[in-house]
């Protein structure tokens, strides 16, 4: 068994907080978002250094710490690659990649 930390609760996922913004008729600053992008391309940066591709990364699954943190979960389909490609369509449609839409 995978037992994954339970202080993510504390923030809830990306979908909920972005759920919440948009019932509260508000905007997320640009600053955040800047944030947000940092972190979740250094997480997938470090997977990637490591031949990891997580395969179903989307807002469900990005959770946030008290600090206001992020941190990917849901590794159920996520595998090591050998070499530089994969040819394997794993995932959800919901988020494709910008190669799968380009079919690249």
């Amino acid at each position: 068994f995978i037992v994954m930390e339970f202080w993510y609760k504390i923030g809830g996922n990306l979908r909920t907080y972005i759920d919440k913004i948009k019932e509260d008729k508000g905007c997320i600053k640009e600053d955040k978002i800047w944030q947000f992008v940092f972190e979740i391309s250094h997480a997938l940066n470090e997977y990637h250094s490591k031949h990891i591709i997580h395969h179903d990364v989307k807002p469900e699954i990005i959770f946030i710490d008290s600090k206001g943190h992020f941190k990917l979960g849901d590794f159920g389909i996520a595998r090591e690659i050998k070499g530089n490609n994969t040819t394997t369509m794993i995932g959800k449609l919901y988020y494709p990649a910008p190669e799968v839409i380009s079919g690249e």
